[in-house]
Parts: C-alpha cells; structure tokens; sequence
C-alpha cells in the first residue's frame, strides 16, 4: 500500500469548506475528518498504531462510546426486569454477584487473544486515557452476551428477552452478475450502538509492520479488521452473529478472529485456514470475497465448527441464519419473528441480485443496502424483512479489484447514504494540498513507542490555529453516489418519526414522548402496519385500552404476515379482556390459533391467557421490541 489515501473523483461531489475540513497528525498516524467521517492511516507496530488511532480520535472516543458498549449487559438485565424474564434476571444477577463476567469470563477471553490484540489495545489505551479495561470489555461485550444466551438455553430452554438484534446483511456479486465483470461486496452492520457509533464513522487504512495493509470501516475507537473490512491482497470481510448453543466458556473474541483473518490471508481458502486455528466462545460467521480468482463464500462458525459455504455461482447473500447442516442443528429457534426477519432478507437479497443481474455497478449495490422492499408483503415499507434496518449502523460497498470503497456516512439507517468513495491508493482530498505524499507538509516516518503528550498532535481546521506540521486546509470536495432513492419519498418522513420514537426507547426517555412520535409516523403514512401495531403496544402499557385496541385493529387490517397479524390479534384481545370483554377477548384468541402462520410462541400465548388475564405487574413489563415489531419476552 502507499503511503498516502485518496478521494476517487467521480460525476457527483460534494465540497467540504476550509473551515469545516479538521486534519490530524500524531507521528506516523494521519487523519482527516470529512463532513462526519474520519479518515486515519495508521502506520507500524499493533501498539504504535493502536497508539495513533487513540491521540488522533481521543475527543471522539471521550463521548462515551465505551462507555455505552460496557454498560450494556447492566441495561439488559435492568430491560429483563421490567419484561418479567425472572429466570433471566436472577441468572445474570448471579453472574453479576460472582464478578462472572468481569472476572471470569472477562479474564478467559483476554487470555486467548492474539499478541497484536492485546499491544494494539495497549496503544489505544495510552493514546485515547480509557483503562485498557474499559476498551476490552466493549469490544467483547458481544461474545459475553452470546455466550450468556447460548448458555441459558442449554440449562432452561427460555425465550430470549428484548436484547441482541442481529440483522446484519451481505450482498456480493461477480462476473458475469456484474456490469463489468468486477466483484462487489455490499455490506450492512446492525448492532447495539445508534447514536455512538454512527456518531464518528471511522475508516482506518493499517499499515502493519508485519501482515497485510488493509483498511477497516468501522467507529472511533474500535481499532479492527475484524468486523468490516478489505486487505491489499483483495480479500474483503464482513462479520454476523448467530444465536447457537454450541458455545465454550474460554474461546477467541470473534473480532480479533477476524482481524488475523484480514491480516493473514490472501484468499478464501487462507480465510478458513485461519479461522480454524482458533476456538471461540460462540457463534458468528464471516462472508468472504476474494477479487484475484473472484468468488465468495461464508465461513460458518460456532464455538466447536468452521464450515465454509462457498458461493455455487456468481452471486452471494448472508443474512443471520445458519445454511450448514451441523451448525443450523444447534442454531436457538428465538421466535417466529427473528427467525421470519433473517429469512425474509435473506429473500429479498437473492430476489434483487437476480433483478440486477449483469448490470450492477457500484450504486446499484449502495441502493440494495438501503432496500425498503418487504418480500412478505411485496411492496415498500418503512419497518419489516427490509434490507435497511432501523439500527443500521454501518454500510459499505467494496470494489477489491479496483482498490475502492464506497462507505455510507450520516446517521443510521446510514445505508440511505450518501457513499463517500476512497481507494488505497492515492493522495487523500481533491484540493486537500494536504497528505498529498512526500514534500507535501507531513512527513510519514517511524513512530515511536511512547505516545506524545497532546500538545504534540497538530491540529488544523474548525477553528483550530495553524500548525507549521500541517498547512492550513483548502477547500475539498468528494465523490458520491446517493444511497437509496427511498429516502425522497413522502413516507420517508414518517419514517424519521419512527426512527425518534426508537431512540427515545432507546434512551430510555418518557413513554408519552415516544407515543407522541408514533402518533405523528401514523399520521404520516397510515399503511404501515409496524407504526400502528407498535402504537398499540404502548398505548396498552399506559393502560390506553381503547385506544390500544383500535390501533391493533388497525395494524391486523392492513397487508403483513399471518404471525404479524397474529400478534396483533393477540394483544387485543388482552386489550379486551382488561376492559371486562370476555367474550371479545377469547373471539380474538380464537382468531390466533386460525392462522396457521401465526407462531408457536403466540398460539401458546393466546391459550395461557384464554382465563388468566395480564396482572397490572405483566402488563407494566409489555415493551416493544421495535426492529422486529413484536414483544420479544
């Protein structure tokens, strides 16, 4: 890789001024802020570049992100208290009473991470002043929790709480499914993070003293390859979770598997030789493209087996769900609605690479990711089996063959876009005169051990005073393609409503600001039937009762699946039964166990509560799960 980055210049561009342009130096690490994007090239030992990632983004990383990803497991089990899982809480209370996850588990995976881990995390902690600590559990916090799932299931077999939402998506094609022939990877991260991780969006080029350069599209402060990525030798790499009972107490944290995949290897088959070098603690996969033989295939992991599942053609779809036989044996069934959610983007993946096929560029791929089409009700919509997710975090689409990646920036679902395009190539910024290779201003030597105090990083733009190490910024300008077209229609904006009640649920405001939210998506666009059944939801929990009814009424009235519908059904019926309307209620219930694609899970509800009312305590805990529109408890 050389040592400098640059902008591909392309027909549509935006131009940042000189005054809203921020440039970093700290020794051999670079970094330019464009709009919200910060772009860093990091250069030398895991320690000194973990070192550079930390002083160049430590006002970033001091706005809590870690901080959020630590407190995670506490705000599950305070979530489990309110739904009413007691066996959950008082299991992950016990574990909270030994110090089991900080630790045991805490001490099992530190134990088992790779050298270059435990330096580069080192050199983080130095640079940014977060305790080493603190960084390590939020990067493992996803394995503790798998793991805790797994665990319970194999001792209790209970339904999972309102927690983990995996939905993240792959779309790769090659050959002849594209317009030139070259390989595609189009990728969407949905995690636990809105608001801190699309907060600072971070693409970080790695210029490893030993290994292969790559670059990781990522957030302040999370400093791998092992989530999203693509090296120099045209590997690309997107990470998923899977909910397995195959687990094991003591196991590789899943992201640094990946960071040594991404290092390492050259090729698919060097892909699954790496990863079956090592033990992890739970489930997960990888989708693996490679652009000097193009083809692709995911590799299937769980705590005791890596599969790989090869592409049989030129085309590739990963969504959350297990295709190898002896893994998807052990997969946990959570309930009808995830494992319908996984499935349905699964289809509409395949369904547009098929659409799309022999034709697909690069804003092709950046308009799938941003897909509102449910292939359920085969229409677009807001909420549902859609390929954008409401907690879409990170979007990208790779080009290995060209050296180029296209990263969605703005705030999630960042898969509406725009796409930034960078290459590893060539000088950063059109108009930057700035990091534009050797002579330009910046030096890129050898860094040293030690970090530099703060004075010692250079700083410019936003107001800052110019610094002899790095000229003051001209105006920039980059290339773009728009995202998804979906985002000018007039649903759009009852869909940002939507998207304000969920982090308000997210934040954990007050019920009535996010009724007030619903109420105005509504009104926005009548037809989706997520707003309404989600409305109803709420409305019962503040013992809204009639009000509930005719918003659940409403959502079973309109075009969904037969469990949607279901749930719908369901909870009117409670509605009824807490109004005194007997008869009603059990007419409802009777209306559930019709539907024959009503769930196992909610037919047995409905007979539960054929005679046994909610209790003002079961109600309290009614909280809607809103990426998947259900009650997950």
């Amino acid at each position: 890789m050389s040592g400098t980055t640059r902008l591909l210049f392309g027909k549509k561009r935006i131009r940042i001024p000189p005054a809203e342009r921020v440039l970093r130096s700290h020794e051999a690490g670079r970094m330019e802020k464009l709009g919200n994007l910060n772009v860093l090239r990091l250069r030398g030992s895991s320690y000194q570049m973990g070192c550079q990632h930390g002083t160049l983004l430590k006002d970033e990383i001091a706005s809590g992100f870690y901080e959020y990803y630590t407190g995670c497991i506490t705000r599950l089990v305070e979530a489990s208290a309110r739904t009413g899982s007691a066996s959950f809480v008082e299991y992950l209370r016990s574990i909270v009473r030994k110090r089991l996850f900080a630790n045991w588990i805490y001490n099992r995976l530190l134990r088992t991470a790779p050298r270059a881990a435990k330096e580069e995390i080192q050199g983080l902690a130095d640079g940014s002043g977060v305790p080493p600590e603190k960084i390590l559990r939020a990067f493992v916090v996803a394995d503790v929790f798998l793991y805790l799932v797994g665990l319970l299931f194999r001792t209790r077999r209970r339904v999972l709480p309102r927690a983990l939402m995996p939905a993240c998506s792959s779309l790769v094609a090659w050959g002849p499914a594209t317009a030139d022939g070259k390989l595609l990877h189009g990728r969407n991260l949905e995690f636990f993070g809105i608001g801190h991780w699309d907060t600072h969006p971070t693409v970080l080029f790695f210029e490893p003293e030993q290994g292969i350069p790559f670059v990781s599209v990522t957030t302040a402060g999370v400093g791998t390859g092992g989530i999203t990525s693509m090296n120099e030798a045209g590997l690309t790499l997107a990470l998923n979770v899977h909910l397995t009972r195959d687990i094991a107490a003591e196991g590789m944290p899943m992201i640094w598997i990946g960071n040594e995949i991404i290092r390492r290897s050259e090729t698919i088959a060097d892909a699954v030789r790496v990863a079956s070098e090592f033990h992890p603690a739970c489930g997960f996969s990888f989708t693996v493209a490679e652009s000097r033989r193009p083809g692709a295939g995911v590799i299937e992991i769980s705590a005791g087996r890596v599969k790989l599942r090869p592409a049989t053609d030129s085309t590739l779809v990963m969504t959350n769900h297990y295709l190898t036989g002896d893994l998807k044996r052990d997969e946990l069934d959570i309930n009808t609605s995830i494992r319908l959610h996984t499935l349905g983007r699964y289809t509409r993946g395949l369904e547009l690479l098929k659409e799309r096929f022999g034709a697909m560029g690069v804003a092709d791929m950046a308009e799938m990711l941003g897909d509102h089409q449910d292939p359920y009700t085969h229409r677009a919509r807001a909420v549902g089996s859609v390929l954008a997710q409401p907690h879409n975090i990170t979007s990208v689409v790779f080009v290995p063959q060209d050296r180029q990646l296209w990263v969605a920036t703005g705030p999630a679902p960042v898969s509406h876009g725009p796409y930034v395009g960078l290459s590893l190539d060539e000088p950063i910024a059109d108009g930057a005169g700035v990091f534009a290779g050797a002579g330009a201003g910046v030096g890129v030597g050898p860094a040293p051990s030690v970090v530099a105090p703060a004075a010692e990083v250079a700083v410019v733009g936003a107001g800052a005073p110019e610094s002899p190490a790095c000229p003051s910024p001209s105006e920039a300008s980059y290339p773009f393609v728009e995202g998804t077209p979906w985002s000018g229609t007039s649903e759009f904006s009852a869909y940002q409503h939507y998207m304000k009640a969920y982090t308000s649920q997210l934040d954990g405001l007050p019920v009535d600001s996010i009724l007030e939210s619903l109420r105005l998506a509504r009104a926005g666009d009548d037809q989706e039937p997520a707003y309404a059944l989600v409305h109803g939801l709420y409305l019962l929990q503040t013992k809204r009762y009639a009000e509930a009814a005719e918003a659940l009424e409403h959502a079973a009235g309109l075009p969904d699946l037969e469990h949607k519908h279901a749930v719908a059904r369901f909870w009117k019926g409670v509605c009824l039964q807490l109004q005194g309307q007997t008869v009603a209620a059990q007419g409802e219930f009777l209306r559930v166990l019709s539907l024959h694609g009503a769930g196992d899970e909610i037919r047995k509800a409905a007979k539960d509560r054929w005679s046994r009312p909610f209790t003002e305590a079961e109600l309290a805990a009614v909280e809607p799960d809103m990426v998947y529109t259900d009650v997950i408890s």
